[in-house]
């Protein structure tokens, strides 16, 4: 889609965000012709000091257009070529930070969500000159940090108005007040009248009209290297753990650079969790993507949690957890399980939980992809990505759209919500230098499984675990539909010949189950002839068998956890569904962990154990 606003001396076009997207195909204006001139920071200032505001760029087009967006060069009248209307505002939508699309009565100049945008529109009406002056005047201009005041708070949007000033922050940096340091606002948009509007990332009730604002001179940071391991953080960056401070040797930003292309490969290695029917239906490979997939109280975050210490207990790499949106006595569990199991030193945790405001649970996904990114590459380690929950960055994004006014999409949901999980999951990628391997739970309203926020998540996925609450209410844990999940990694070349061929097995027998159980209900199994009999007796067997005990429920199932190779599973189910084990009663097999560990295998061969 191309669109495109023109009068007598200038054109502005824009074209489709999304591209093949789809959902987030919208419309945005760019200035063209636009010269950018990179400010240098304030010298001897740090980073972090409200008074090292200096960093910025001064944008001016080079056809002779008015820096505040009007193109006539006189008043600022534009005319819509797709209306012919003239005057007033010249287009009807416009898009906010995250590529959404605002209705204003007056154009607005907005952020890209992709990358830390260098654009910046200065509002000086009475600038109007061609070509940016490099006199001395402008370089002491250059020197001056940006400022302002607070002029409305609406919600989560705060309003800053300033004076004429040629050293406008750039989109996403971080402005916060001299009067209170823990104030943070994030540049959202520039508006007409020399006012700019921002997202607030903490209380609003810290603020107050005619507060004088500040700039940062840099986007949101986030602390990484080493010394982050076993420590759990929020967006900010500050520890919540109550094990005091850390002094960070590295602070990078939340948003990956514009244009910083990352080479991708893929792997064929296997990675093995323990958990029979994860390994055997749906096997992890390395650098891969997989999602938990299932509606509330069926155990996504308890298999989440048993896969996080299952891995991370036996393998070198390093972990991190994001905690986007769910409960702060889930993130509290989980800490503790990870202090008892003795692996929480290789594994950093960040937390935007629910009660935090949509703005920072939108962004802890980005914060906690940077310091995923950071193990990978500079310090060459693969990585454990788990994120609870994905759908919940899907929610607080819709939120933030509301907040902004910005028109929905299908469902409600917001227009660029293909765009946001792609910026999202596309940074998730394994490199050669490392593997960022990724695990998400991914919650289903009203077990909707074509709702489009949810397929929007699936469709960035390598393997979709299925949880069923029809298969939780039989008591029958984890509750994976092995039917209905799916995954790329079930194939010849990476499980190998003898596994796939098994499985399709498996997985044929489970089929022919489900017609089976149908005519059981409804006139007993005496009523099946004696091979649907045997198809159904091993199909059930083969269900017993996939339930486990998990270490982390050892205290509610009162259960010792198992852990199974995933050769062992692969044998055992051999012998069920090739009819070695048909004497055995179906009800034997549940919560166990190999066959010759119950006392089951008919051949009398001893289990493959994982070490512990």
């Amino acid at each position: 889609m191309e669109g495109k606003i023109t009068n007598q001396n200038q054109s502005v076009s824009g074209t489709d965000d999304a591209g093949a997207g789809g959902i987030g195909s919208t419309f945005v204006p760019m200035a063209r012709d636009a010269s950018v001139v990179p400010v240098e920071p304030v010298p001897g200032l740090p980073i972090d000091s409200m008074a090292a505001a200096g960093v910025g760029v001064h944008t001016q087009s080079t056809d002779g257009s008015n820096a505040d967006g009007s193109t006539d060069g006189k008043n600022g009248t534009e005319t819509d070529d797709t209306t012919g209307n003239k005057g007033g505002t010249t287009a009807d939508s416009f898009h906010d930070g995250t590529g959404r699309q605002n209705k204003h009565d007056s154009p607005r100049v907005l952020a890209d969500n992709t990358g830390i945008s260098e654009a910046k529109i200065v509002s000086d009406k009475t600038s109007a000159s061609s070509q940016p002056d490099t006199g001395s005047d402008e370089s002491k201009a250059h020197d001056v940090p940006f400022s302002g005041r607070v002029r409305v708070v609406r919600g989560q949007i705060v309003e800053i108005a300033y004076e004429n000033q040629t050293n406008l922050p750039k989109f996403f940096d971080i402005l916060t007040s001299p009067d209170n340091p823990d104030i943070r606002l994030e540049v959202y948009a520039y508006e007409p009248g020399n006012q700019l509007a921002c997202l607030s990332l903490t209380k609003t009730g810290l603020l107050r009209r005619d507060m004088p604002i500040v700039s940062t001179g840099s986007p949101l940071t986030i602390p990484v290297g080493p010394e982050i391991l076993g420590r759990v953080f929020n967006l900010f960056g500050n520890p919540v753990d109550n094990k005091g401070k850390i002094i960070p040797t590295k602070l990078i930003p939340i948003y990956a650079e514009k244009g910083a292309g990352t080479k991708g490969v893929t792997t064929t290695e296997l990675l093995e969790t323990g958990i029979k029917q994860i390994d055997f239906f749906t096997p992890f490979i390395k650098g891969g993507k997989f999602g938990f997939v299932g509606g509330a109280g069926v155990g996504k975050t308890v298999l989440q949690t048993e896969l996080l210490r299952n891995i991370t207990f036996k393998m070198e790499g390093l972990a991190i957890f994001a905690g986007i949106g769910e409960r702060i006595r889930e993130g509290h569990e989980l800490m503790k399980s990870l202090e008892e199991s003795k692996v929480i030193s290789r594994v950093a945790l960040l937390f935007g939980q629910m009660n935090e405001n949509a703005a920072v649970r939108f962004r802890i996904s980005a914060a906690a992809a940077t310091i995923a990114e950071s193990f990978r590459d500079l310090d060459r380690k693969d990585v454990l990505f788990f994120a609870d929950n994905v759908y919940r960055l899907v929610q607080a994004g819709a939120e933030v759209s509301a907040v902004l006014g910005s028109i929905p999409s299908e469902l409600g949901y917001q227009a660029t919500l293909a765009t946001e999980i792609a910026n999202f999951e596309n940074r998730l990628i394994t490199t050669d230098l490392a593997a960022i391997t990724s695990c998400q739970t991914v919650y289903v309203p009203a077990d909707e499984l074509s709702d489009v926020g949810v397929a929007a998540i699936l469709s960035q996925l390598d393997g979709q675990i299925i949880l069923s609450r029809v298969i939780a209410s039989r008591g029958y844990y984890p509750p994976i539909d092995p039917l209905v999940s799916s995954s790329s990694t079930l194939d010849r070349k990476i499980v190998g010949e003898r596994h796939y061929d098994i499985a399709t097995k498996a997985l044929e027998v489970l089929h022919e189950n489900q017609r089976l159980s149908r005519i059981v209900a409804i006139v007993g199994e005496a009523e099946l002839s004696p091979h649907d009999q045997l198809i159904y007796q091993r199909a059930r067997k083969l269900t017993n068998y996939m339930t486990q005990p998990f270490f982390t429920t050892e205290a509610q199932t009162g259960k010792k956890g198992i852990i199974v190779s995933r050769e062992t599973t692969v044998n055992d189910v051999e012998k069920i569904i090739t009819g070695k084990v048909d004497g055995v009663s179906a009800d034997k097999f549940m919560y166990v962990g190999s066959l010759a560990d119950a006392g089951l295998d008919p051949d009398g061969a001893k289990t493959v154990v994982v070490e512990e």
